[in-house]
Parts: structure tokens; C-alpha cells; sequence
């Protein structure tokens, strides 16, 4: 950066004698155009950032795109708003009214989804009807808590 600076301050000062000196004018020009090996390694440097730029692209869309479809998914089993989820109240789709349970959610995905996570941390699920109908039966030895 500061190499840059410098030479951009001496460009400035050639330049500016450059109109009355012929010498400071042929100075100039050599400074400032590279020569034929310096303008292809430059190229061939320039190619190269261009080629990992594009992969790098290339792979954070595919992870958008990742991304945008488990948001979507997320949003359908929890009944929310696929776009904005309920925080736009501009969203063309529900006017900011696309909370968690705005919509029937999927309960048989989000069952599938969250179960194994559950029993691992000692818990289960039950469905309201099941709830209606008393406690469940505690199985011999079983230590775990219903949600």
C-alpha cells in the first residue's frame, strides 16, 4: 500500500513536469506501462484470482441455495411463512404474519425431525389426544420426561 502511494505521488509529480520536459515525459511513460513479460505474468496473476473468485462464488451459491431450501423446509413443518417467517410486514406472502403456527404445521415431519433429538436429552412427545387420555405407561427402568 505504501508502495503504491509513493508511486502514485511520483506519477504526479512526473506528470505535472512531464508537459515542459520531454526526458520527464519518456520517464512517465516507462513507469507507468509494464513491460511485455511484467503485462503477461500480470494478466496470468489477474486469471488466476478471476478463476478462484468464480469458485468461490460458484460454492457459496450452492451453499445459499442449501441454505434457503432447510429454511424453507424449517419454515413448512413449523407452519411459518417459507419467505420471511413471519419479521416482513411488507412479505408479499403474509404481511408479517407468518409466525411459527400461523400455518398447520407439518406435525408428522417435525415429530420425525425433533424425536431423536429428544430422546437423546431423556424426552418424548405425545399428541394431544394421547394427553387427553391420562399419562402415558412408564415403562420398567424408563427415566425420561414427556413433552
Amino acid at each position: 500500500m505504501v508502495d503504491n502511494q509513493l508511486m502514485a505521488t511520483l506519477t504526479e509529480q512526473l506528470s505535472q513536469r512531464a508537459g515542459s520536459d520531454p526526458v520527464m515525459a519518456m520517464l512517465l511513460q516507462q513507469m507507468t506501462s509494464p513491460s511485455p513479460g511484467e503485462a503477461g505474468d500480470e494478466l496470468a496473476d489477474l486469471q488466476l484470482r478471476l478463476d478462484r473468485a468464480t469458485r468461490k462464488i460458484e460454492r457459496l451459491r450452492a451453499e445459499l441455495v442449501a441454505a434457503n431450501a432447510m429454511a424453507a423446509y424449517v419454515a413448512r413443518v413449523l407452519g411459518a411463512c417459507e419467505h420471511c417467517w413471519g419479521l416482513d410486514q411488507f412479505c408479499r406472502s403474509c404481511l408479517g404474519r407468518g409466525q411459527p403456527g400461523s400455518q398447520p404445521p407439518d406435525a408428522d415431519a417435525l415429530i420425525d425431525w425433533v424425536s431423536p433429538a429428544l430422546r437423546r436429552a431423556g424426552l418424548a412427545t405425545i399428541t394431544e389426544a394421547a394427553a387427553r387420555s391420562g399419562p402415558p405407561a412408564q415403562e420398567q427402568g424408563a427415566d425420561h420426561a414427556t413433552v
